[in-house]
């Protein structure tokens, strides 16, 4: 989960809720502008979480919600629009995110990064320049962002 900016609310008979504009965007851009959304509040993590309606999910399944490593990395080269990806470049965007960690809280080592990506050559290819996806490893990308996981990098985009 990452930081989108400071948003504002007030609280009053008809409360009121302005999102930074890097939210806006992921709603109009990703969610195709719903205009209802279901919010939980996850205890453990001490935050609120928005879900486009069309989403169906309950606050156990979000809590649920975990990134397998090789679904951290399709995320994060997706993101990049599968331009080519150096696997020093792709733990990078990972640590940056916080998309992924192992069991003991640590962030996987650059060792696992190049397994990984060995390991699922059906989602995986390497080229001269880097890392790109597959058709399938572009499919696994769309699924995760389906279930309302949406990565983006706000410091990899201009906002106007």
């Amino acid at each position: 989960m990452i930081e989108l900016g400071d948003g504002k609310f007030r609280l009053s008979e008809e409360p009121e809720v302005v999102l930074p504009k890097e939210a806006e965007f992921i709603i109009r851009i990703f969610w195709k502008g719903p205009e209802i959304c279901k919010v939980f509040y996850d205890r453990q993590r001490d935050c609120i979480l928005i879900v486009p309606e069309k989403r169906h999910i309950s606050e156990t399944e979000i809590a649920m919600i975990r990134l397998k490593l090789h679904e951290a990395i399709a995320l994060v080269i997706d993101a990049n629009n599968n331009k080519p990806m150096k696997p020093t470049e792709i733990l990078e965007k990972i640590k940056r995110y916080d998309l992924y960690r192992k069991k003991d809280g640590d962030y996987p080592s650059i060792q696992q990064i190049h397994a990984r990506i060995s390991n699922y050559p059906e989602y995986f290819k390497r080229t001269d320049e880097g890392i790109i996806l597959t058709e399938e490893g572009i499919k696994l990308a769309q699924k995760i962002k389906s279930k309302g996981l949406i990565i983006f990098f706000k410091d990899d985009v201009e906002f106007s």
